[in-house]
């Protein structure tokens, strides 16, 4: 067990920052969820806190590869290769925090929107004021655009700076999809809606009416909309919040100040 555990060690001090960062992720992910793994780690030793093993594990990494050198370079290549792995760990638990902020107002935009569109198929039968359908699809609109832009953030975050693998947990991950797959379900329904239309109108022109002004299908492009979706407008932020903190941990509050500073200035 001893020279398995050996040998585990020398891989792992083999690794990158951003593969140690992936490494720590896939063993924190086994826990269900964000909050399932911070209950656990509350209860471990303060020596197995994240932030701590990870800076151990980047700086044996570092000083392994670095033998024989100056050892101010040496320092100096430690610091950057811990800054690198510690805003990674920032980027994805600050991921993780943003999407959880946006989980209720999201669920809320679902309900509205499953409402809406149930109330258009009753309205159809009676279809006296079709001036509020145009309401029901901009929730609708809101709702997908909401959930598509969050998508698509994630994953070129995941993309751009942990090689493909989740950043979310199971439970976060599975709400998402939850909710694009409960966009085409509503997208469909509101097809049906115009279907029963249309249907009733025949039905009233055969009966001598004249036909309505309302639509005849959903004004709403699902692929176009998620064209138009720009994660990196999203995921800057982020993004720069995450060094910032990354730096403030490994003692470079200048340097934080800084970043946060260039932020705000590119948000004004």
């Amino acid at each position: 067990m001893a020279s398995i555990n050996s040998r585990l060690d020398q891989v792992e001090n083999s690794l990158t920052p951003k593969q140690t960062v992936i490494a720590w992720l896939e063993r924190a992910q086994k826990f269900e969820s964000l909050e399932g793994y911070c209950g656990w780690i509350l209860q471990q030793p303060g020596e197995h806190v994240p932030i701590r093993v990870l800076a151990r594990q980047i700086e044996a990494s570092i000083r392994g590869r670095t033998k024989g050198e100056d050892p101010e370079n040496i320092q100096t290549a430690v610091r950057q290769a811990q800054r690198e792995g510690i805003s990674l760990f920032c980027l994805c638990l600050k991921a993780n925090q943003d999407f959880a902020s946006h989980s209720r107002p999201i669920a809320l935009m679902a309900m509205l929107s499953v409402e809406c569109v149930g109330s258009a198929i009753r309205e159809t039968k009676n279809p006296t004021d079709l001036g509020r359908w145009g309401n029901y699809q901009n929730y609708f609109r809101m709702y997908a655009t909401e959930v598509f832009n969050l998508k698509a953030s994630i994953e070129y975050l995941e993309k751009k700076y942990f090689d493909g693998h989740p950043m979310l947990w199971k439970s976060q991950a599975g709400e998402l999809n939850l909710h694009v797959a409960q966009i085409d379900q509503i997208a469909l329904l509101w097809n049906d809606v115009f279907v029963l239309l249309n249907l009733e109108e025949s039905r009233s022109r055969g009966r001598g009416a004249r036909k309505s002004d309302s639509p005849g299908e959903l004004d709403l492009d699902l692929e176009a909309l998620k064209k138009l979706v720009d994660p990196i407008a999203w995921t800057r932020n982020l993004i720069h919040h995450a060094r910032a903190d990354a730096l403030a941990m490994i003692g470079d509050t200048d340097a934080a100040i800084s970043v946060l500073k260039s932020s705000f200035r590119a948000e004004s």
